[in-house]
């Protein structure tokens, strides 16, 4: 006896179209080898008529929360979601670790190099505070905003 045998009116189960079309419902009524089900957060009037070997058991709690009006994730929309899970919470505890270790805030070690050499994150202005400090000799004019009078075409001052 088929597993969709089984199911009778009532039954909350799925009712499965494709891999990636899967929805929750309620048999409402059967005939034969249709059963008419009802989709969990729709309206009565999307209520239809669907094959009986179509409907499917219901899947674990932990995947029946992930649906959304009705209808569940794909297996590859599971599988994205927990990927994107695990890559949050790895996330998390690096930042967690470098809260804990500030001297830790950039692994790679570029910024603290940089600011060692003098240079500041300012881009154009940073390039020119790097070059003075090292004892270059530095004609053009620096304004807060980073534009110097030779970056901006014109030696008037601006």
């Amino acid at each position: 006896k088929p597993d969709w045998l089984k199911y009778k009116k009532g039954d909350r189960c799925i009712a499965e179209y494709s891999p990636e079309a899967r929805w929750i419902v309620k048999i409402e009524k059967i005939n034969g080898l249709k059963a008419q089900v009802h989709f969990d957060g729709w309206n009565a009037r999307f209520d239809e008529w669907i094959q009986r070997d179509m409907i499917r058991p219901l899947p674990t709690k932990e995947i029946l929360c992930k649906a959304y009006r009705g209808k569940l994730p794909s297996e590859a929309q599971l599988a994205k979601q927990e990927e994107d899970a695990r890559l949050a919470e790895e996330a998390a505890k690096r930042a967690e670790e470098q809260a804990a270790n500030p001297e830790l805030t950039n692994t790679k070690g570029k910024a603290k190099k940089r600011k060692a050499d003098g240079e500041t994150d300012q881009g154009p202005a940073g390039t020119l505070e790097k070059a003075s400090k090292k004892g270059k000799k530095v004609d053009a004019p620096l304004y807060s905003d980073g534009v110097t009078t030779l970056s901006a075409g014109c030696d008037d001052g601006w």
